[in-house]
């Protein structure tokens, strides 16, 4: 029998802040710029952990703690909207196949709602999924999606 690839979920859970700013002002090559300066900056940074999701409105940063220095000057000009702090991400490494299954997302994070824990944000590249949760959470979090995706 074949057994289909179950999604690993990463090793190490990371501490994250998340800071979310408007739009950063100059439109696209400013944004592209300030993106790429933190990239540059964190780039020899092994522990270093940054997501970014770019909204109309609004640009939002999940960053490891030792990022957030770098992502508060990069972006000093900015209105900040919110900032959270005591956060832990869970990452899931995804098989390639998983963007042409309907649901994958929402069975992983359904798990989570069942058992009553907030997720504070979610981000995805093709790969991956990061959960975001308060690092409260993150350890519970932790082994209902090990229980779930290894019963």
């Amino acid at each position: 029998d074949h057994q289909p690839h179950r999604p690993a979920v990463a090793g190490r859970q990371r501490r994250a802040v998340r800071v979310v700013a408007h739009q950063v002002a100059g439109g696209g090559l400013r944004k592209a710029a300030f993106q790429r300066e933190l990239l540059h900056a964190i780039a020899k940074d092994p522990q270093a952990f940054l997501t970014t999701t770019q909204g109309v409105y609004e640009v939002t940063l999940i960053a490891s703690a030792a990022v957030e220095i770098r992502i508060e000057d990069a972006f000093r000009d900015e209105r900040l909207v919110s900032r959270l702090a005591d956060l832990s991400a869970i990452i899931i490494v995804l098989p390639v196949k998983a963007v042409e299954i309907p649901g994958v997302h929402y069975t992983l994070l359904k798990q989570l709602a069942l058992h009553g824990l907030n997720v504070t944000e979610v981000a995805s590249t093709y790969s991956e999924l990061t959960i975001v949760l308060g690092k409260n959470d993150v350890d519970r979090a932790f082994c209902i999606l090990k229980s779930f995706l290894w019963p």
